[in-house]
């Protein structure tokens, strides 16, 4: 009773908002409907024609949507690839890495490399790897380039498409045998011509270059058969970044540098061989030798 009094209470303003909810429900049933009232229509009563057209229709909608998704993607993977493959004003940190020269290296054992990065997001990896390596590169700004590995071939799952070559190990002749302080106070170079494996950096460097350097490696040319490769990697947002050697970053001090050189023996026999390590260090410097007292 108390429910009828209630509707009956708020009968006269039911009466003015009722119609025009129910107008607005109905315009939106319609709406809706209409895609199907077309079908209907269309088919004039066939059920078969309705439900062709209908599989159409959805078939229509979904190729739409993975349409979209295929452009979406499209996007992605050039703006990715964009990032890999193009040199971007690269942060001002460089990364420091040690590279094993080995015996017959020039300098001998390991060196401490530093690299300026190309990419804005990326890994520095120092690959071993046996030759032939079977590496395909390209020359692209001012740097190369992987473009693939060969199947077999020594490169073959060490790098991937996209890395950037930035040093490789080389065999090469130099005058060696002589310590700094000799080199640098003789008017010409002191030493015996030697293979000695080098780091060769490959910025501004062409395809043919990067070859030669690889091919030194050959065994039957004097090289050890085994390339040292460093390759800096694209990196995406979602991975995070390699813990990078900070402890490289130092430069030796230049007195302990000067200290450890002019200790070394003379290549060549002679009178240098008689000089006092003050001697070698002025030399060095140059400044003249006080008159004997």
């Amino acid at each position: 009773m108390l429910t009828h009094i209630i509707l009956i209470a708020v009968s006269p303003a039911t009466r003015c908002v009722i119609p025009h909810r129910t107008r607005q429900v109905q315009r939106r049933v319609r709406m809706l409907a209409s895609p199907l009232d077309v079908l209907s229509e269309a088919a004039d009563g066939d059920v078969a024609a309705f439900a062709e057209m209908l599989l159409l229709c959805v078939s229509g909608m979904a190729a739409v949507t993975t349409a979209r998704q295929l452009v979406i993607d499209e996007n992605e993977k050039e703006s990715t690839d964009s990032l890999r493959g193009k040199q971007v004003v690269p942060p001002s940190d460089k990364v420091a890495l040690s590279v094993d020269l080995g015996n017959d290296g020039e300098p001998r054992g390991v060196s401490r490399v530093l690299f300026k990065p190309i990419l804005l997001r990326s890994d520095f990896l120092k690959l071993e790897a046996s030759v032939p390596l079977g590496l395909l590169v390209e020359e692209r700004d001012g740097g190369i380039i992987v473009t693939g590995a060969l199947p077999g071939y020594g490169a073959f799952q060490h790098v991937q498409e996209g890395d950037w070559v930035r040093a490789v190990t080389a065999y090469v002749q130099v005058v060696a045998g002589a310590p700094m302080w000799q080199q640098v106070t003789s008017g010409t170079p002191i030493g015996k011509r030697q293979l000695k494996r080098v780091i060769f950096r490959t910025d501004n460097a062409t395809w043919a270059d990067v070859r030669s350097a690889i091919a030194s490696h050959q065994e039957d040319s004097g090289g050890n058969g085994m390339v040292t490769l460093v390759v800096e990697r694209f990196v995406n947002e979602s991975t995070p970044l390699a813990p990078r050697d900070g402890s490289a970053m130092g430069l030796e001090p230049l007195q302990d540098v000067l200290m450890r050189d002019v200790k070394l023996p003379v290549a060549l026999g002679g009178e240098e061989n008689e000089r006092s390590l003050i001697k070698r260090a002025g030399r060095l410097l140059g400044r003249n030798e006080p008159d004997d007292m």
